[in-house]
Formats: C-alpha cells, sequence, structure tokens
C-alpha cells in the first residue's frame, strides 16, 4: 500500500514544522508550500491525498479560499482540512461551501491532529470499495451489489446499474455525507470539475427517489437521508442491525 501523502499549505516556519513533524511521525510523507502559487504547483506535482491548508497566507495573489477553490475544480476526493486561526462563522461557511472536509481552529495538539487527518484517510482510501461487502444486511433488508437487488421479506427488485454504483458508494461509509458531485461522478461519470446544472441534479434526485421505493417501507426507517446543500447519506444502523 502505498504511503499517504500530505500537502502542507502554511506560511508560517514554526507551525509548519510542527504539522510536518506530525504527519511524519504517524508515518506519512509530507510537502510544504508557503503560498498559493507553491500550492497549487505541489498540488500538481506531489499529488497528496489530503491537504492541511492554512487561510492567511502571506500572498497578496491567492488566499487559501483561492487555493481550495482551484483544488476543487480539479479534484472532489482528495481531503482538504482547514487550520487556522480565524473562528469566524462566516469564514467556516464559505469554507464548507467551496468544498472544505473538516475546519480546526488553531492551536490544535498533534494528537488531534493526527486523529483527525486518520479519519478522512480511511474514507479516502482507494481500496474501500474493495472492502466493502458484497452483500449488506441491514434489519429485514439485503442488498447484494453484483447480483444488483434488493431483497425484502422475500420480495427482490432489481437495481439499475447506475442506482447499484450510487448505493454502493452510500454503503461505504454510513452515517457520512457523500457530496453531489462524488455521486455524479460515480453514477454518471461526470468530470470532476465539469459545471453541475440542474439536469445532474435531477437525474440524481430521480435516483434517489427511486433507490427510497425499492429500499423503504411506509412508515419505516428513513435509509437514504438527504443532507442539505451537500449530499445523502446512509442512516447508521440501529443497534443489532447488521451492515
Amino acid at each position: 500500500m502505498a504511503t499517504p501523502r500530505i500537502l502542507i499549505v502554511e506560511d508560517e516556519d514554526r507551525p509548519a514544522r510542527f504539522y510536518e513533524l506530525a504527519m511524519q511521525h504517524a508515518g506519512y510523507r509530507t510537502a510544504r508550500a508557503r503560498n498559493g502559487k507553491e500550492a497549487l504547483k505541489q498540488f500538481a506535482e506531489f499529488r497528496p491525498d489530503l491537504i492541511l491548508l492554512d487561510l492567511g497566507l502571506a500572498d497578496d495573489e491567492m488566499t487559501g479560499f483561492d487555493v481550495l477553490a482551484h483544488v476543487r475544480r480539479d479534484d472532489i476526493a482528495v481531503h482538504v482540512v482547514i487550520l487556522t486561526a480565524q473562528t469566524g462563522e462566516e469564514h467556516q461557511l464559505r469554507g464548507f461551501n467551496l468544498g472544505a472536509d473538516n475546519y480546526l481552529v488553531k492551536p490544535v495538539t498533534d494528537a488531534q491532529l493526527i486523529a483527525r487527518v486518520q479519519a478522512h484517510l480511511r474514507r479516502r482510501t482507494p481500496r474501500l470499495a474493495e472492502a466493502t461487502p458484497t452483500v449488506i444486511r441491514y434489519g429485514d433488508l439485503t442488498i447484494d451489489l453484483p447480483e444488483a437487488k434488493v431483497s425484502r421479506e422475500g420480495r427482490t427488485q432489481s437495481l439499475g446499474d447506475v442506482e447499484a454504483r450510487v448505493l454502493g458508494r452510500l454503503l461505504q461509509t454510513p452515517g457520512e455525507a457523500v457530496k453531489h458531485a462524488e455521486l455524479l461522478q460515480i453514477g454518471w461519470g461526470r468530470s470532476a470539475n465539469a459545471t453541475q446544472d440542474w439536469s445532474d441534479m435531477r437525474a440524481l434526485l430521480n435516483t434517489i427517489y427511486r433507490l427510497r421505493a425499492k429500499l423503504e417501507v411506509k412508515g419505516g426507517k428513513r435509509l437514504i437521508r438527504t443532507v442539505p446543500n451537500v449530499g445523502f447519506a446512509i442512516a447508521e444502523p440501529d443497534r443489532g442491525e447488521a451492515l
């Protein structure tokens, strides 16, 4: 398995060195960028699995928000963790709206930082799909992904190819939201930097509607949750249910 790569975008030497040592101690490869231009160059050449991004870069031409926007136009999968002293809610909302996966306010301990990074990398690993069980039981529901079938109480329904791909991705991380853009890429092969329009969203919403019709029963638990302005998530199973 390749060693995960962490890009540290930080203009101050002391905190940058602290983050580098913490990441290296955890077994990761690191690269550093001191400003926006260096960050985009390292992003293209180093191809990080995760970016630790400071917002207040000493660069008149590019802020951390600008870096985030550029990164998200090219890659919707790489995790971006904002690490900043800026505490205002408007900064947090802007970061999340631009596609940040987490927002940490300085100072943080090395243990806190490593724990957050490890959590995100577990979600990113390309082997995640291979680790997802092919037959999943969720209460009285049985999902057979290779056969693209869903069974409940002796009744079996077929899944379309797109439905199976979207459902398979949601089942990889129960309880966690999967972004619209990622589901569009998985289900329809939309490019990471393609402009989303209403026809794309309508296709995704129709797929979710059909999956709910096949997975859920009237009065029962909602299995596919809508996460407003983000995407969709499979509800975590109740105690005693398998997934």
